[in-house]
């Protein structure tokens, strides 16, 4: 999938979402060619519990509208670790410590996989 296709309308859309509810340091992966399980991962990190469960709740509902329903949305009683799976995206919300301590960044990004978020309209997050 490439940012011109049509399934990336809900890849912008869920950055958006993020972006408005103050998602920090976010990381958009093109994963497609590493692992089947999904064509991107989002990771971004959130300031408190409060937070993380705002942006989930907004993802599902915004994206609802689109007819897109997730397959799964785990770790909203804990709200450390958010894993929000739309079969083709994935999408983890992180406390910044938790984040800090599993490093997915470390087992999925590499040179030429992360996507610059000035294709999303954001600029200064990088």
């Amino acid at each position: 999938m490439n940012l011109t296709e049509k399934g990336n309308t809900v890849l912008n859309k869920i950055i958006e979402i993020i972006n408005e509810k103050k998602g920090e340091n976010i990381k958009v992966l093109k994963v497609s060619q590493l692992t089947t399980i999904a064509d991107y991962i989002i990771i971004v990190s959130g300031n408190s519990n409060r937070q993380l469960i705002a942006i989930t709740e907004e993802i599902e509902k915004k994206l609802k509208k689109m007819k897109r329903k997730p397959l799964s949305v785990v770790g909203k009683a804990n709200a450390e670790w958010i894993l929000m799976d739309y079969n083709d995206i994935l999408i983890n919300i992180f406390l910044t410590k938790t984040r800090d301590y599993y490093n997915l960044e470390e087992l999925w990004e590499r040179d030429d996989n992360c996507i610059s978020l000035q294709k999303f309209g954001i600029q200064g997050q990088e």
